[in-house]
């Protein structure tokens, strides 16, 4: 019998850049980049998704799947507000996938840039949640005051 370390060493459940959620999510993000066509993301989010932003700016809380990816297009297209959210580090496996998104927000005059972490979780193929985590909360606060 194998033991249990050495089967689920062997499993998919190992985090690997390379891995086919890893790609759907790089995809899907560079599409709507570089594009505006959020379809791949909708596509691959199931309807009951809901995406936790925390702080407490206009685009803190809770968010359920089709409002998060209004207010996430939005914010990539108006000129006034505009957030630009590029991957620089991306890796998962079946049930998770860790994003390190360097994202550039500009906002009355101002300029702001961080490093932001992301979980998305996923079951049955579909990401069913996803969790922002900034590096200084505090000055993304403040900056979205």
């Amino acid at each position: 019998m194998a033991s249990p370390v050495k089967s689920r060493l062997q499993s998919s459940n190992l985090i690997s850049i390379h891995h086919p959620n890893v790609d759907r999510v790089k995809k899907a993000l560079a599409l709507a980049g570089e594009t505006g066509d959020w379809h791949l993301l909708r596509e691959m989010m199931a309807r009951e998704l809901t995406a936790h932003v925390p702080g407490n700016g206009p685009n803190a809380g809770q968010w359920p799947r089709d409002e998060w990816l209004s207010e996430l297009s939005r914010l990539a297209a108006d000129p006034g507000e505009r957030i630009t959210i590029t991957p620089t580090y991306v890796a998962g496996n079946d049930d998770l996938v860790m994003l390190f998104n360097r994202v550039t927000a500009q906002r009355n005059g101002l300029r702001h840039v961080q490093l932001v972490a992301e979980t998305w979780r996923f079951a049955n193929g579909q990401c069913v949640e996803v969790w922002d985590h900034y590096t200084d909360e505090s000055a993304w606060n403040e900056f979205w005051a």
